[in-house]
């Protein structure tokens, strides 16, 4: 019964986590550039069972083994969470300072991203709905300025800007700078500080500069999270379900226990 009580709870501390996943995911399913979290849960190992005491034996009266009962779980638990960086929709803005990074290469080609400064080192998002500062600066809503090729802040002065596929920007037909776009040997294992931002670590390794035919710049758009807000409330559904249903298996264990050690008080 104890066995019972430890294999339902542990299941709805796994759910609720996934339940947390889940409602940032949808929290920012309108958040310019957001990537969606995915939980993946997995079992404890099983533990195989047996019948004791038998009794069965052949037709000379050997005692045989005895038979397999089956295997019994012993709890869930939550494997990782990972990070989907399928492309979000990509909305026109006609802001000229709009960016948004298509994936050309396909679904199975490496993610880019815009390199920032932030107060925390070099971070990386997808977000490229950028600003000019006071200093004429290329900066994201949060104020952390956009890094060209060499690492440096672009500066964009005032007049008609243009930002080329492949990252280069003009204003009035001069060249004032190279957007930095990189990607990672193992992006699934960035971290996610926050604000839409990614940093490096040593399982994703470091940035290194996007193959050109993997990506193209699109100016005047934006990309939106790629958040399925339907299949998003399903999942939350699902979670629900399984975590109640684990809540009645606890409770169902505890009844039992309860019963127990009060009939064997009685005796």
């Amino acid at each position: 019964m104890i066995r019972g009580l430890y294999t339902a709870a542990s299941a709805m501390l796994a759910h609720m986590r996934r339940q947390e996943v889940i409602t940032n995911n949808l929290a920012n399913a309108n958040t310019v550039g957001f990537r969606a979290d995915d939980t993946e849960l997995k079992s404890f190992p099983l533990e195989f069972l047996q019948r004791v005491f038998d009794g069965n034996r052949d037709s000379n009266g050997t005692l045989l083994p005895s038979r397999d009962v089956g295997g019994v779980g012993t709890g869930l638990m939550v494997d990782q969470v990972t990070t989907s960086f399928n492309e979000g929709s990509i909305r026109e803005t006609h802001n000229p300072l709009d960016m948004a990074i298509r994936d050309t290469a396909g679904p199975n080609s490496p993610p880019a991203f815009f390199v920032v400064q932030t107060p925390n080192g070099t971070e990386f998002t997808r977000d490229g709905a950028f600003n000019r500062n006071a200093n004429g600066e290329l900066v994201t809503n949060q104020g952390y300025r956009v890094l060209d090729a060499n690492n440096a802040p672009i500066v964009v002065p005032e007049g008609d800007l243009k930002v080329q596929p492949n990252g280069a920007i003009t204003v009035e037909n001069a060249p004032v700078g190279q957007l930095q776009i990189v990607t990672f040997a193992n992006p699934i294992a960035l971290d996610k500080p926050g604000n839409t931002l990614f940093a490096q670590n040593v399982r994703s390794g470091p940035p290194v500069a996007a193959n050109p035919v993997d990506f193209q710049i699109q100016q005047n758009a934006i990309e939106l999270s790629n958040v399925d807000p339907a299949r998003t409330m399903a999942e939350m559904l699902d979670t629900m379900r399984a975590y109640e249903m684990n809540q009645r298996m606890v409770q169902a264990q505890d009844d039992i226990l309860g019963r127990a050690v009060s009939d064997i008080a009685k005796l």
